[in-house]
């Protein structure tokens, strides 16, 4: 059964934490139209909110799985560069974690160490390089792993942010006329991203907020004339005058009476009327110009 698009976007604005009692989030509400069931089930099964994404065991799954593949290709190779005996290897190959694994190399340092006591000046200064090597490799696996996951969540951030920029594209009211929707998203898309550049501003998502900033330092909010920029006001004056979204129609004319080709009956200022015969024929020739073709 079909779902009225206001109890979808009421859905999803609460999944977004957005304020559904606000007077324009009810202005949107009153939208009485209905959409497919595939689309709704679709919007509400697929889009995942930040949180959501976060405790997704698949998402987990995929995402601790190149991290750690990486740290344990760099832990194997350990092996033959410095030489260590099966029973080592089997001892550290054996531990399923691959975040135990790290102090196992550890523990093998301290080993070494004690090797070293016991052993002659000749074996100590061979011991003491083998240790410093593997100091190193044990702190470049640390900052690998923490680069990596630095690098995975920018990227989910990154998505998230990107999937909100779309989301607000598509809030607009696009003007359909010429091309279908699709189109006009993603010339929206690249009209918006093109001024972005043009005036050295960024998109970035502030607690589920798209806001504006300064691309060359994003500590720094985006102003224009010493006034604070709004996303969405940036959003729709871009595209406005891009003719991307649509402009309201000519208003009729004095006293209700509708407009001619798009254009008001004339008058005179202060509501005087103009000589009539004069009106007559700019009336004929308007009316002559509207039926041109027909």
């Amino acid at each position: 059964m079909p779902v009225k698009i206001g109890t979808l976007l009421n859905n999803l604005a609460k999944k977004a934490g957005y304020n559904t009692e606000s007077p324009e989030f009810t202005d949107i509400l009153s939208a009485n139209l209905e959409i497919p069931d595939e689309l709704n089930d679709a919007l509400n099964t697929r889009l995942m909110t930040e949180d959501s994404a976060k405790n997704n065991p698949a998402l987990k799954k995929h995402f601790r799985s190149s991290i750690l593949d990486g740290v344990d290709k760099n832990i194997l190779s350990l092996f033959d560069e410095f030489e260590f005996d099966d029973a080592s290897r089997q001892e550290i190959t054996g531990i399923e974690n691959t975040y135990e694994r790290i102090p196992a190399i550890a523990k093998k340092i301290r080993d070494l160490e004690a090797q070293k006591g016991a052993a002659g000046k000749t074996d100590k200064a061979q011991l003491q390089e083998q240790i410093n090597k593997l100091n190193q490799e044990k702190a470049q696996l640390i900052k690998q792993y923490d680069d990596q996951i630095k690098q995975i969540r920018q990227e989910a951030q990154n998505e998230i942010t990107t999937t909100l920029f779309r989301n607000s594209l598509s809030e607009v009211d696009l003007a359909e006329d010429q091309f279908d929707r699709e189109t006009m998203l993603t010339l929206a898309e690249q009209r918006l991203n093109k001024e972005l550049t043009a005036q050295g501003a960024k998109v970035v998502n502030r607690n589920g907020t798209l806001t504006l900033v300064q691309a060359s330092d994003e500590a720094l909010d985006f102003y224009q004339d010493n006034k604070l920029v709004n996303y969405r006001e940036f959003r729709d004056k871009v595209l406005s005058g891009a003719k991307i979204i649509k402009v309201n129609k000519t208003p009729a004319g004095p006293s209700g009476t509708p407009p001619i080709n798009g254009n008001p009956t004339t008058t005179v200022p202060n509501g005087a009327p103009a000589n009539n015969a004069l009106l007559s024929k700019i009336e004929q020739a308007k009316a002559a110009f509207a039926n041109t073709g027909s």
